[in-house]
Order: structure tokens, then C-alpha cells, then sequence
């Protein structure tokens, strides 16, 4: 019977060694230059998921130089043609850590914006329409980040431009957010919430239409907590942003040609 206990046991640990064997990554050994030649001449023809499995084990290889460069553009860009957007963070960020001086950090970082709305974006939410507003903020806030630093250091550039139009279309969706948030607290009765969210909203958004729409609310939570005083300056802020022009801004259209590798995309 003993035996037969190990003979089982070395079975079972010969079967285990042979499975950890055989499930060890595989190391590609395909000379760097045929990788390069490959992925280089797949992205001229368009053939992104090629580039992507070419590139991919290059870009562990190379770690500085123009080359270094090319291979995580090419990733970053065919990582955007295939939708695959949480792949192209990991690129872009990269990027942005190891060639901090590079004449592509406004393309790379305004890639990384995009990336960051369309993983906002959801097929299934448009179909439904759900309002932009209440879906998940996080990678609006990412985007915004980027966005917004397009606009401080590279407005005069193409990307500069697009991305101010971005930034006040994310502001707007997270007013509008914040303003949801704050109906939700009204309906509850929580009226120190209900403050607390809109006198942020106009700290935080004191331009955007969801600001002067909340308004309202924060006059009635004031009333509901017998702060007359503070609803009447309330009145007073109401009065003067009806003397502003405040719209919603329409999602601007994402670019389609943003190959890195063309003059007017650098």
C-alpha cells in the first residue's frame, strides 16, 4: 500500500513539473532587425494587429533612441485603430516617463487623452442613451488632465486647439455630474449635502450651465436650513447668471487622421 501511496505522489509530481514545463512563456528569439522590417512595413500597409505583435516584444529590446521612439508610436497608434485603449495607456505613459524631451510628447499626450474619453465612451450606453454625465468620471478626469495641459503649453499646435475644445466638453459633463449628484441629495432631503455640492460646483465650474442650474437648489437647501441670509446672496447670483450666455458644448468630433508619422500630426 505504501508503495503504491508513492507512486502516486511521483506521478503526480512528474505530471506537475512537465505542466509548469510546459506553460513557461516563450522566450522570441527572432533577430530585432526582422521584428523592425516586419512591424515597420505592416504599419505602411495598415496591417495594425502585425505591428502590434512585431513591436510589442521589440519595444522590451529597445530602450532609448529614435528607434525607441518609432516602435511606441507605431504601438500607441495601432493600439488606438484597434480600440485596444487600456494597452495604449501603458505605452503612452511610458513614453511620456522615458522620452520627457521628445518633439512628440504633445501627439503622445493628446493619444492618451483620447484614450482616456473613448474608454469613457460605452456602444451599449449610447445605444441606451444614458447621459455622458452619469457615467464613470475617472477617465474623463485623466483625459482632462491632459487635455488641459494641451492647452496651457501647446495651444498654438494642432493638438492644442482640439484639446480646448475637448477640456470644455469634459467640464461640462462633470458640472453636469455634480449636479446630479446634488438632485440626488434634494430628493433625500439632505440639504447640507445638496450645499456643499453646488458651492464646490462654483469653485470648481463657475462657467458652465450645470453651475447656474443649480442655483435653484442651493436656495431651497438654504431655505430648508433657515439661512436666510445666504439665500438671498443666492437670489442676487441667480440674477447674474441670467445675464450670461451659458450653452452645452457638443462633443467634438474625434480626428480620424492621426498617424504619427505625418508631417502635420507631429
Amino acid at each position: 500500500m505504501k508503495n503504491s501511496y508513492k507512486l502516486l505522489i511521483a506521478s503526480m509530481l512528474s505530471s506537475f513539473f512537465v505542466t509548469g514545463c510546459t506553460n513557461e512563456e516563450k522566450v522570441d528569439l527572432t533577430p530585432s532587425n526582422v521584428l523592425y522590417e516586419r512591424g515597420t512595413a505592416a504599419f505602411e500597409k495598415g496591417n495594425y494587429s502585425t505591428v502590434i505583435s512585431n513591436f510589442t516584444t521589440l519595444d522590451g529590446r529597445f530602450k532609448q533612441g529614435d528607434k525607441s521612439e518609432q516602435v511606441q508610436l507605431s504601438l500607441i497608434y495601432s493600439y488606438y485603430q484597434t480600440k485596444d485603449f487600456l494597452n495604449l495607456l501603458v505605452i503612452s505613459d511610458r513614453f511620456l516617463r522615458v522620452h520627457s524631451t521628445s518633439s512628440y510628447i504633445p501627439y503622445v499626450s493628446y493619444m492618451t487623452a483620447l484614450a482616456n474619453v473613448r474608454l469613457g465612451d460605452s456602444l451599449l450606453q449610447d445605444f441606451l442613451r444614458v447621459d455622458p454625465s452619469q457615467r464613470a468620471q475617472k477617465h474623463l478626469a485623466d483625459a482632462l488632465e491632459h487635455f488641459k495641459y494641451l492647452e496651457s503649453y501647446h495651444i498654438d499646435t494642432k493638438y492644442g486647439k482640439q484639446a480646448k475644445l475637448w477640456a470644455e466638453y469634459i467640464l461640462n459633463l462633470q458640472a453636469k455630474h455634480h449636479l446630479n449628484v446634488a438632485k440626488f441629495y434634494d430628493k433625500r432631503a439632505a440639504y447640507v449635502a445638496v450645499a456643499n455640492r453646488i458651492e464646490s460646483m462654483l469653485a470648481d465650474y463657475p462657467n458652465q450651465k450645470a453651475t447656474a442650474d443649480a442655483l435653484v437648489l442651493l436656495k431651497k437647501a438654504y431655505h430648508k436650513m433657515n439661512l436666510l441670509d445666504s439665500e438671498a446672496k443666492v437670489e442676487q447670483l441667480i440674477a447674474m447668471y441670467e445675464t450670461k450666455e451659458l450653452v452645452n458644448p457638443e462633443k467634438p468630433a474625434y480626428d480620424e487622421d492621426l498617424n504619427p508619422f505625418k508631417q502635420d500630426n507631429k
